[in-house]
């Protein structure tokens, strides 16, 4: 079993840093990650349990530990561009 380890002076600013993303960012995708990392952490919930609870495959759930690992909290933030194109066109006049 894979768990983050944040055994450092700085766990108190991350677990709140997760806590703000998860109460107050507009993506649910990105609040879903914060959560899954915070999930791991306070309650060693394993890999497969949360990817059966976000409904993501566990690779996904593998992903974003390792985004969280090597970029910290910065790493969840879904970046701009990612979804699909508008389809609609706007009209002409």
């Amino acid at each position: 079993m894979r768990y983050i380890d944040i055994a450092t002076k700085n766990e108190d600013k991350i677990l709140e840093e997760l806590e703000e993303l998860i109460k107050h960012h507009k993506n649910y995708r990105t609040r879903n990650r914060a959560m899954a990392i915070k999930m791991n952490i306070k309650n060693k919930v394993s890999i497969p349990k949360l990817s059966e609870y976000f409904n993501v495959k566990k690779r996904a759930i593998y992903d974003w530990f390792n985004n969280f690992e090597i970029y910290g909290v910065e790493g969840l933030i879904e970046k701009e561009g990612r979804g699909r194109n508008k389809i609609l066109k706007d009209k002409k006049n």
